[in-house]
């Protein structure tokens, strides 16, 4: 049987880990189940957080399209494109070290908007 803290170190990891595995419904689904079914309070703020990016990404895609159709947004879009592909990349590995190292401290994306 695993004990508590194994299991909100193994929680808090896939929620962070779905960002990476696909950028469709998955990566908000996988933390929203998490979200639900999962009753300690660190996996559940790590669960929100997660949701809370993948908002976030997809409200930044949003305005990088908005800004590639406007001719003056397009180097723009492009290069924000890019810090937003890396990021997107690069933060959800951090909180993934981040949560399994502290498995009792929530990890918290920065520049984001908490809206969950």
């Amino acid at each position: 049987m695993m004990d508590d803290l194994e299991q909100r170190k193994i929680l808090s990891v896939i929620s962070h880990a779905a960002l990476l595995l696909s950028s469709t419904v998955v990566a908000i689904a996988v933390p929203i189940v998490i979200l639900l079914i999962s009753t300690d309070p660190i996996v559940q703020v790590n669960a929100r957080e997660a949701i809370n990016f993948s908002i976030n990404l997809l409200i930044y895609g949003v305005i990088l399209v908005v800004l590639a159709i406007s001719l003056i947004g397009l180097p723009v879009a492009i290069l924000l494109g890019c810090v937003l592909f890396v990021a997107s990349l690069i933060l959800p590995i951090i909180a993934i070290v981040s949560t399994a190292t502290n498995p009792d401290t929530p990890y918290r994306y920065p520049f984001i908007w908490h809206i969950v």
